[in-house]
């Protein structure tokens, strides 16, 4: 039962995806996808928040046919709008940055630009827009406190326009707040040391009280009043992003935080070498594979899997669902070939991997039974 409705399912696994209305929880639209056996969606994307595109893979009969679908869900057409949240602050005399995102443009592709409207062109505050519809507004704030009314146009080369309108208010201050200033995230790898430093310090030189919310395997130090250094090692079952909060507060009562991921990406090697000559893209011998932030990947060749890398980075557990824990080593695997040799801890026995082109078309050769097997479906079909 999902909100007002009710869904039977008809398989052994069903998908679905289902639009409420976020006051009284009714469903006004939904997608149910089933078949005898396992069905799932496995992409979503939206070039509009009204409209969604989708697909997946079902499995049906007794050889587990493996069956694509997609479909779409929502109002194609609309009109374009900000999806985020319009700024409404900021500090007297201080420099700002705002970035505000644009969707439902029919052809997104188009090229964009921007105006100001209603006389609000202020020498302070510098709106622009990107090819893909953002805007950043950036700026520093004048002396003058109080409220600024903020309008301008964005349109396309295909006709397509929005108008922003906000007002902005300037917030007069005895003494500057703390400055942070990391990046939005910051790329190590597992097993290595890593360090990661950015500016934090106090405009008014006044002492500052310092917070760092962060994983256990993270140190920080503060020096020179002025950087933050991040460092430590990523151990084992750190693969993913990990949230890190830093909070700063004057003597003033001031306070500013700042949030950033740590994505701890996995150290795999041809060949001993270096930490300092480390390059991912050519050390890595597993093949081509995206890292998601909750640790997951996918695999081109394997689909979803859960890695857990050796330390020494040249072997490699994963878990892959209907096979449970897989073991595999630089010398075992060819990503070149797209072939290799997996060894499956629940039939404590060796499977030959192979595929002419991507995971949809991947094969199984199971020593013990003697046979092929599709690799999606698992080894028991």
């Amino acid at each position: 039962i999902l909100g007002d409705q009710v869904y039977h399912s008809a398989g052994l696994k069903d998908s679905f995806l289902v639009k409420f209305n976020p006051q009284d929880h009714t469903v006004l639209d939904s997608f149910h996808w089933t078949s005898t056996k396992d069905d799932r969606i496995d992409q979503i994307a939206s070039k509009n928040p009204e409209h969604l595109y989708f697909g997946g893979l079902g499995l049906s009969g007794e050889s587990a046919e493996v069956g694509l679908f997609l479909s779409e869900m929502g109002n194609r057409s609309g009109n374009p709008v900000v999806t985020s949240e319009l700024p409404s602050e900021t500090w007297a005399k201080l420099p700002f940055e705002f970035s505000l995102r644009t969707a439902g443009w029919v052809a997104p592709g188009s090229q964009f630009s921007l105006s100001e409207q209603n006389g609000t062109a202020y020498n302070w505050l510098q709106p622009s827009v990107n090819e893909f519809g953002v805007i950043t507004i950036s700026g520093t704030a004048p002396n003058e406190v109080g409220q600024y009314p903020v309008s301008f146009l964005i349109s396309n080369s295909d006709g397509e326009s929005l108008s922003v309108d906000f007002l902005l208010t300037i917030l007069e201050i005895d003494s500057s707040p703390p400055t942070i200033l990391p990046e939005s995230f910051y790329e190590i790898f597992q097993f290595l040391h890593f360090e990661k430093s950015f500016e934090l310090f106090d405009r008014d030189g006044d002492s500052l009280l310092i917070e760092v919310d962060a994983p256990s395997w993270v140190k920080w130090t503060w020096s020179d009043d002025m950087y933050l250094k991040l460092s430590g090692l990523a151990p084992e079952g750190s693969l993913g992003s990990h949230p890190i909060t830093v909070a700063a507060t004057d003597s003033s009562g001031l306070r500013t935080s700042e949030s950033f991921k740590l994505k701890v990406q996995p150290r795999l090697i041809t060949a001993p070498s270096s930490e300092e000559n480390y390059d991912f893209d050519s050390e890595n011998w597993f093949g081509h594979f995206h890292l998601m932030d909750s640790g997951w990947c996918y695999h081109l060749n394997l689909g979803w899997i859960y890695l857990v890398p050796n330390e020494n980075g040249m072997q490699l557990w994963f878990w892959k669902k209907g096979w449970g824990w897989s073991w595999t080593s630089r010398d075992h695997w060819s990503s070149t070939d797209k072939s290799g040799y997996l060894y499956v801890d629940q039939s404590q026995d060796w499977v030959y991997f192979t595929t002419p082109s991507n995971y949809f078309s991947a094969r199984a050769y199971l020593y013990d039974e003697r046979k092929w097997v599709i690799y999606s479906g698992g080894p028991t079909q």
